[in-house]
């Protein structure tokens, strides 16, 4: 029974060194929410960034649709430089005719509203 036992915690040990190297593969390096290293040892490699300078294929910022250098976190002098014209999309102007945040047509939104409570009652 003591040895069944020892085989039984020496493969309990070895699964859990298994998912713990899987952990370490595939999570993230540093914990966000204490502060810490997630690496054993505490220590990250230089070469293993946390944030990226330029991590965009967009020319400009995506929220606002201003040239990043107009419009970027870093300093002036830190920006990326400009990329050749690329596609944007405007964000200002809106693909669908219903409004989801103010729950409203964006044209005739009396009468549309009309005629869906006309459908709903069918």
């Amino acid at each position: 029974e003591t040895e069944s036992r020892a085989v039984e915690s020496n493969a309990k040990i070895a699964s859990l060194n298994n998912s713990k190297v899987k952990e370490l593969r595939s999570g993230s390096l540093y914990n966000i929410v204490n502060h810490t290293s997630n690496i054993p040892g505490g220590k990250i490699s230089k070469s293993k960034k946390l944030i990226k300078n330029n991590i965009s294929q967009a020319g400009y910022n995506i929220i606002s649709n201003i040239d990043l250098s107009q419009h970027h976190y870093a300093h002036p002098s830190g920006r990326p430089e400009p990329m050749k014209e690329a596609r944007r999309s405007s964000s200002r102007k809106p693909d669908h005719e219903f409004d989801i945040i103010s729950n409203l047509y964006r044209e005739n939104n009396k009468e549309k509203q009309h005629s869906d409570s006309q459908r709903m009652k069918k």
